[in-house]
């Protein structure tokens, strides 16, 4: 824990508030939904699990919650967004045991994570659910994940190939990929939860989203619209 919180005022030394680090929920929902505790199993995260779902910047929270009020964000709720939108605003404690990464937005760092530990998961392929592409016949299985651009196929055919190469580059990737990552990294978890917690240790506090997944209900440190007006605080 002492690492993660070191490694959030390295990045995000502008999201402090006393000795909290700051988090933000692009939200349609009134206020008044949130202001007795925040409810983590609400949403699914299009298929990476439950999970209170935050950013890390202010500024990209506020562009989604514009983007919820134009229609042109996914919702997993059919929310009227008509009223507008505000910003949930946490102070919450960040650490491995009751945070996550959101696998569609942060892609690269658990894609990098695996790439830096290629041997492990081409040793442990059945295990994950992932087999090779077999796209061409000289090109052995080895070959596929260990070399760039460190594709391999989803074995329950949910999202095709993955090249985790150019993900761990910055590509964009699709809800479906990211549900994938997500299962590898759950399996991850229960596999080897020393690994798990050494990739949190290392990616958590880079990720531009992240989901709080713990057990407790969390109170917002406040509410505010979308012009930084504090509508709600405790």
């Amino acid at each position: 824990m002492k690492l993660i919180m070191e490694n959030w005022r390295r990045y995000l030394k502008e999201e402090e508030e006393g000795e909290g680090m700051l988090l933000y929920h692009a939200t349609c929902f009134p206020p008044e939904s949130f202001t007795k505790g925040i409810d983590a199993t609400r949403a699914k995260g299009f298929g990476q699990g439950e999970g209170f779902y935050f950013w890390t910047k202010k500024a990209r929270a506020v562009q989604h919650a514009n983007s919820l009020v134009k229609g042109s964000a996914s919702k997993e709720e059919n929310i009227d967004c008509s009223s507008g939108a505000y910003i949930v605003i946490s102070d919450e404690a960040v650490t491995p045991e009751t945070f996550d990464i959101d696998y569609e937005v942060y892609a690269s760092g658990f894609s990098q994570f695996m790439i830096d530990n290629i041997d492990f998961f081409y040793n442990n392929m059945k295990e994950f659910g992932m087999a090779p592409p077999r796209i061409s016949p000289r090109i052995s299985p080895e070959q596929y994940l260990k070399e760039f651009p460190h594709q391999f196929k989803v074995l329950d055919g949910g999202s095709g190939t993955i090249k985790i190469g150019y993900l761990a580059r910055g590509s964009d990737t699709d809800v479906h990929k990211a549900a994938s990552l997500s299962k590898i990294a759950t399996k991850l978890a229960e596999l080897k939860p020393d690994m798990f917690k050494n990739f949190e240790e290392q990616f958590l506090s880079r990720a531009s989203a992240i989901k709080y997944n713990g057990k407790e209900k969390i109170i917002p440190l406040r509410i505010e619209d979308l012009e930084g007006n504090v509508v709600w605080s405790r």
